[in-house]
Formats: structure tokens, C-alpha cells, sequence
């Protein structure tokens, strides 16, 4: 998966791909921004958020979990699994999060085109 060419077909504010650790593999910004001095932390910040979800659904009702969204005001994370990694996306309130699925899907394989 292109992570670069992912970011710029989802026209979203940064991309990441994140180990279950929540260790930064590889990251994407159209431009130098907060988003490049604080990629560390929202890598283990979605770690956290991913796994502690993970566990709790596949504790209580035998499921893996395959995405999370975290929806503010102005901005959005939103967080799938991608083999063993994550795969992260910051989005602005103008952004077509339902594009974004879709291409991600695509991009995985987990849907036929």
C-alpha cells in the first residue's frame, strides 16, 4: 500500500502507519504542521485506544475489531487494522470520511472492486 499516493487521493491531513506498540513505521504530511511534532503521540494514543477496544470486544463478545473513529468538532482520527500495524488518518470536518473507508477497504483487499 502507497501510503503517500492513500494520502493524497483522501486529500486528509496526515496519514500513519503504526506498529501495535503504538511505534510510528512510517507517516505522511502534505506539510510541515503539528501534526509531524506530535505523530508520536497519536501513534500511541490510537495504540492504546485500538487495543484496549480490541481486547474488550473480543473478551465480551468474541470479535475482532477492524476500525475506530474519534469524531471532534473540528478533526477526526480515524484508526484500521491493517495486518499486524495500524493504519491512522487525520481528518478536517470537510473531509468524506465514507471515501476514506472505502478506498481503505479497497487498498486492503477486504472488499472486491
Amino acid at each position: 500500500m502507497e501510503l503517500k499516493k492513500l494520502l493524497e487521493e483522501t486529500k486528509t491531513k496526515a496519514i500513519y502507519l503504526i506498529d501495535n506498540k503504538g511505534k510510528v513505521i512510517d507517516f505522511f504530511c502534505p506539510e510541515e504542521s503539528e501534526l509531524s511534532e506530535i505523530k508520536d503521540k497519536i501513534a500511541a494514543f490510537g495504540a492504546v485506544v485500538f487495543n484496549v477496544g480490541s481486547n474488550f470486544l473480543n473478551l465480551f463478545f468474541q470479535t475482532e475489531l477492524n476500525e475506530v473513529k474519534l469524531k471532534a468538532k473540528n478533526e477526526t482520527l480515524l484508526f484500521f487494522k491493517y495486518n499486524e500495524f495500524l493504519l491512522c488518518f487525520v481528518t478536517d470536518k470537510e473531509t468524506n470520511i465514507g471515501l476514506i473507508n472505502l478506498m481503505v477497504k479497497k487498498q486492503t483487499n477486504t472488499i472486491k472492486t
